[in-house]
C-alpha cells in the first residue's frame, strides 16, 4: 500500500477516537509517527529484561521538562535513548500515563517502578498518583509482599500504615498467600510486634505453616526435625508462656518440633509457672499480645 494511503488511514482512525488522550495513546500503541526509541533495562550481561519503546518527542516534552531539555535543549540527544536504571514494566506504565493521563498499574511493585520513572523525569503529579495508589492498595492480603517491595525501594513513608494493617488485621494477614511466601525479615517484623489481633497459639500455627512451606521447597516432605531448623531463628520471639497448655499439646508437641525434655519443660511451666527451667530459646514473657 502506498505510504500516502497508510497516512490517510491512520488519520481517519485517529479522527474517529473521541478524546485527545485516546488519540495520543493510539499513536503510541500503533507506533504511528514515532521519532524516538528508548532501550530500557540493565546493561548486557547484568541480567534482567531489556525492552524497546518508541514514542514521540513532542508529546514527551509537553509532559516533562526533563524530556524537553533532552530533546529540544542545547545538548539535545540524538538516536536511541539508553535507560539502565529503570524497569521496563514501570517505564511502560510511565509512558502510557504521559499519553493518556491514566495510571493503569495493578500492583504496589508496578506503582513503585512507575514512580521511579516519574521521579527521574520530573513528572511530580504522577509521583503523587503512585503514592496515592500504594496507600489505597495496601491490604491484609498483600501487605507482606508490599512491605518487601517498599523495602527494596528504601521507602518508609508507609511503615505506619503497614504496621497498623498487620496489628489490626493479623488473622487475615497470616492466612494470606503473601505471608506463606514472605521473607524471614517480614516474619520477624510481625513476631516482634507487641500488639496483634491474634492469639499466641494461632500465631505459632501460622509460623509453623510458613516454616513447612519453606522447608517443603527443599525436600519432598516436611519432618519435625527439618521444620525445627526453619523455626529456630524465630523461637525466641514466640511467647510460649502466653499459649494454652491444650493448644501447645495439639500444636508444637504433636508436630514433634521439640525434644521430649523441651516439650515437658514448657508444658510444666504452662501448668505451674516457674516449675522447671525453660529451654534457652523459650521466652518467659507471658503477656498476651492479642488486642482486646
Amino acid at each position: 500500500m502506498p505510504r500516502s494511503n497508510l497516512r490517510t488511514n491512520a488519520c481517519v482512525e485517529q479522527g474517529a477516537l473521541p478524546s485527545l488522550n485516546k488519540r495520543a495513546l493510539n499513536l503510541l500503541e500503533k507506533k504511528t509517527y514515532v521519532d524516538v526509541q528508548f532501550v530500557v533495562g540493565p546493561e548486557d550481561g547484568e541480567g534482567g529484561e531489556t525492552k524497546f519503546f518508541e514514542a514521540h518527542k513532542l508529546i514527551l516534552a509537553m509532559n516533562s521538562e526533563a524530556f524537553e531539555a533532552m530533546f529540544y535543549g542545547d545538548l539535545a540527544e540524538q538516536g536511541k535513548v539508553r535507560v539502565v536504571d529503570l524497569d521496563p514494566v514501570g517505564f511502560e506504565y510511565f509512558l502510557r500515563y504521559l499519553y493518556s493521563e491514566r495510571l493503569d498499574v495493578k500492583t504496589v511493585l508496578e506503582a513503585l517502578q512507575t514512580r521511579l520513572a516519574a521521579e527521574k523525569y520530573l513528572v511530580s503529579h504522577l509521583v503523587t498518583l503512585c503514592n496515592e495508589y500504594i496507600g489505597k492498595e495496601l491490604s491484609p492480603k498483600n501487605v507482606c509482599k508490599a512491605s518487601e517491595d517498599l523495602a527494596l525501594f528504601e521507602e518508609d513513608s508507609f511503615d505506619d500504615q503497614i504496621e497498623a494493617i498487620m496489628r489490626e488485621n493479623t488473622t487475615d494477614v497470616l492466612e494470606s498467600e503473601a505471608f506463606i511466601e514472605a521473607t524471614e525479615e517480614t516474619v520477624h517484623a510481625i513476631l516482634r510486634m507487641n500488639e496483634l489481633a491474634v492469639s499466641e497459639d494461632d500465631l505459632m500455627c501460622a509460623l509453623y505453616a510458613w516454616a513447612c512451606a519453606k522447608y517443603s521447597k527443599t525436600t519432598i516432605s516436611a519432618t519435625g526435625e527439618g521444620v525445627r531448623t526453619m523455626l529456630e531463628p524465630f523461637l525466641k520471639e514466640i511467647r510460649f508462656m502466653a499459649m494454652t497448655a491444650e493448644r501447645f499439646v495439639e500444636g508444637p508437641v504433636a508436630w514433634q518440633i521439640f525434644s521430649s525434655d523441651e516439650a515437658l519443660s514448657i508444658l510444666s511451666n504452662l501448668t505451674v509457672p516457674k516449675s522447671m527451667k525453660l529451654p534457652a530459646f523459650c521466652s518467659a514473657n507471658a503477656t498476651p499480645r492479642a488486642l482486646p
